[in-house]
């Protein structure tokens, strides 16, 4: 996902549009959830958003927060003019999910403060892409810690569970869902 998203940047910068373009897939999406700005739209509107934003002379800096698997990256950005970096600043959270054939499927744009949604959108992705094999209980059940859920969390729990915690300072031995 990193090196797709980098050269798409490395595109963007030399204006190379049909170069970008190769690298978004043909049912790519675009969704700009952030406060105020709240759009959605495919490939001739995020070329058109780097367009203007190179146009701008701004740049981001990337820093990479999360991926899940191969395929899906949490990046933060803080966008800057590249002459004047005192002039502007915009700072945002983008959710990049990958397809096999290495083009960009999705772009969902998050305000900077808002990590918790951004990191939720990346482990439901991941958990609809590439995890295979993994029990749906164990979703469920990280679904619900993160959702501070305790009704949800016992749900997934059978009633003869047993959690045996043998770190040092572990929990000890928790017997019932009821007890945990």
């Amino acid at each position: 996902a990193w090196r797709t998203r980098d050269r798409w940047m490395t595109c963007c910068d030399a204006g190379d549009w049909e170069g970008a373009r190769s690298l978004l897939s043909t049912d790519f999406v675009m969704k700009d959830g952030r406060r105020l700005i709240r759009l959605e739209g495919g490939a001739d509107m995020a070329i058109a958003n780097a367009q203007q934003t190179v146009g701008l002379g701004a740049w981001p800096e990337r820093t990479l927060l999360a991926t899940a698997g191969e395929r899906l990256m949490l990046e933060h950005l803080i966008y800057r003019s590249r002459k004047n970096p005192d002039s502007f600043e915009i700072e945002l959270l983008v959710l990049y999910e990958i397809d096999d054939s290495n083009r960009i499927v999705a772009a969902n744009a998050f305000d900077a403060d808002d990590e918790i949604a951004a990191r939720e959108e990346l482990a439901e992705r991941y958990a609809a892409a590439e995890s295979d094999g993994m029990p749906a209980a164990l979703w469920e059940f990280a679904r619900g810690a993160n959702a501070h859920d305790l009704a949800a969390l016992k749900a997934t729990l059978s009633d003869d569970y047993i959690l045996d915690d043998h770190r040092r300072t572990g929990m000890g031995r928790i017997e019932g869902r009821d007890a945990h």
